[in-house]
């Protein structure tokens, strides 16, 4: 593997003891699977990494994972790192990919045969459906060339891929509409990730040892629509954070 590739944004975050399971959105992003393009679209502190990072370890399909961060804006860094999360999983691709990059890095080549060339490693050497989390691509989101190059792997890759991308903006993936028309698209936004007053009694009780009423939870959930970052700096949440560093559950 390339030295410039950072590896710990290639694999996939750990499952933490505080990280809630959410069988309501565990058993959403399974449906929606059957989808070739997953989008996960919402604002900050909405859940989306953590609601990931939830189902690359319940899936019984093979994971591979991304995060982006401001410096993948460039779009020789984005392939090499999108090449090298695939190849972490699936050891025989890459090398024939890695080499075009290179190509493409002095001047040689294109990004339309970069993806011909790791659509085709994965095709001859990965005979079994697989989930690709990108995390946090509105990083990157506004490089036409990262925006094209996506957009192709997304089409060209057989069905055996199943691509997910959270973002806090929407896409602006060149053939997203074709897509869309040919229903290959699905995607879950600010609504449905938001928790429900079940969800905030289960954080509530597995983290803090709190007993939520259910007037009181529904309470808490309607005056911040759910939003999990707003619940957890609200007075009430900051008082279970206090109690649960002295008296440890």
């Amino acid at each position: 593997m390339n030295e410039l590739i950072t590896r710990t944004r290639i694999q996939p975050p750990r499952l933490r003891s505080d990280i809630l399971s959410r069988p309501r959105l565990a058993q959403i992003f399974c449906e929606l699977l059957e989808s070739k393009l997953v989008l996960v679209i919402a604002p900050a502190g909405y859940g989306k990494t953590l609601a990931l990072v939830d189902l690359v370890h319940k899936v019984k399909i093979p994971a591979c994972w991304y995060s982006l961060g401001p410096a993948d804006r460039e779009a020789h860094r984005f392939v090499s790192h999108f090449v090298a999360a695939l190849a972490r999983q699936f050891t025989a691709v890459g090398d024939e990919t890695q080499a075009a990059v290179q190509s493409l890095a002095a001047g040689n080549g294109s990004l339309d045969q970069i993806v011909t060339t790791l659509v085709n490693e994965l095709n001859a050497h990965v005979h079994t459906d697989y989930l690709f989390v990108l995390d946090d691509f509105h990083l990157a989101g506004d490089c036409p060339e990262i925006n094209q190059f996506v957009s192709l792997f997304a089409q060209q890759a057989d069905d055996h891929c199943h691509l997910a991308i959270a973002s806090r903006t929407l896409l602006n993936l060149p053939d997203l509409a074709l897509m869309l028309a040919r229903g290959q698209v699905a995607g879950l936004d600010m609504e449905v990730l938001a928790f429900q007053a079940d969800e905030l009694q289960a954080l509530a009780r597995r983290n803090y040892g709190v007993e939520l009423a259910d007037s009181v939870a529904q309470e808490m959930v309607t005056a911040t629509e759910g939003w999990i970052t707003g619940l957890l700096l609200s007075g009430p949440a900051q008082q279970w954070q206090k109690a649960s560093r002295l008296h440890p559950v």
